[in-house]
């Protein structure tokens, strides 16, 4: 077989597969003006039927009659991460049980019920009802346990879900990496 008819056998494939293509998408039709959504009854919430409301097109307007809560109940406790205890883990949406403590890998071995043993990032580890519980306050002077900063004074600048922040009492600057509680004692 020569060059020239290969070619033209390959391009009769081509178009044989996209006319197939074009039959198995002919249920679905085009928007004339695919950029701009259409208003939808599910996505209508002010029950009128459509047409311009004077605003923008696909805008959800959510009217909340409900206060703001205070950044203390919306604010996740963050726990005391200690061997046998229970905690919420967020990517198993299960309560967990720690065995061993990885500080240099802020890592925990825990039991998962009906999963097995995991390792779980502290970050994943959240506080619950059964969780032990830190005492710390912004501005507590802590002397830090673990790492290369091993029996250094600070002072805590912030507690958030993702650690507690630090300021070094040598170096007068926050410290580039959060702690957790059971990594540091009051001083």
């Amino acid at each position: 077989m020569d060059t020239a008819e290969g070619d033209r056998l390959s391009t009769e494939k081509s178009l044989e597969k996209k006319s197939e293509l074009e039959k198995n998408n002919g249920h679905f039709s085009r928007s004339p003006d695919h950029h701009q959504p259409e208003t939808l009854p599910a996505n209508n919430l002010r029950g009128d039927r459509g047409g311009d409301r004077g605003g923008d097109r696909g805008v959800i307007v959510i009217e909340d009659d409900h206060p703001t809560s205070s950044p203390s109940a919306t604010k996740p406790e963050l726990p005391l991460i200690e061997e046998k205890g229970i905690y919420w883990s967020a990517s198993f949406k299960r309560e967990v049980t720690v065995f061993l403590i990885f500080d240099e890998m802020s890592e925990a071995s825990c039991q998962i019920p009906g999963r097995g043993r995991w390792s779980l990032q502290f970050t994943d580890l959240q506080y619950c009802d059964k969780s032990p519980r830190h005492d710390f306050k912004v501005g507590d002077r802590v002397v830090i346990l673990v790492g290369k900063l091993h029996e250094t004074f600070a002072t805590i600048t912030d507690i958030r879900s993702d650690g507690i922040w630090l300021k070094s009492d040598d170096r007068k600057k926050r410290l580039t990496k959060p702690y957790w509680p059971h990594q540091l004692v009051k001083a």
